[in-house]
C-alpha cells in the first residue's frame, strides 16, 4: 500500500501477518475506517515537520546530580 491509498482488508491483514499477529478478516474489516484515520493523522503530522525540525527538550522531574 502506497501513502495515498486507501487500507484494504488484504492490506491490514499483510501488515498483521508481517507483524506476527493474529487477525482476522472480519476483525481486519472493522479496522479500516480507523487505519485510515490514522493515516490521515500521520500525513498531516509529516507536513508539519521539516528537515530543520529538532525535537523538544525531555523533561526530567528528579534532582539532577553533579
Amino acid at each position: 500500500m502506497t501513502a495515498n491509498e486507501q487500507p484494504t482488508v488484504e492490506s491490514i491483514l499483510a501488515g498483521a501477518r508481517h507483524a506476527g499477529l493474529p487477525l482476522t478478516e472480519d476483525e481486519a474489516a472493522e479496522l479500516i475506517k480507523g487505519v485510515a484515520r490514522m493515516q490521515d493523522m500521520a500525513r498531516t503530522v509529516r507536513s508539519l515537520l521539516e528537515s530543520t525540525t529538532e525535537p523538544a527538550p525531555v523533561f526530567s522531574p528528579g534532582e539532577r546530580r553533579a
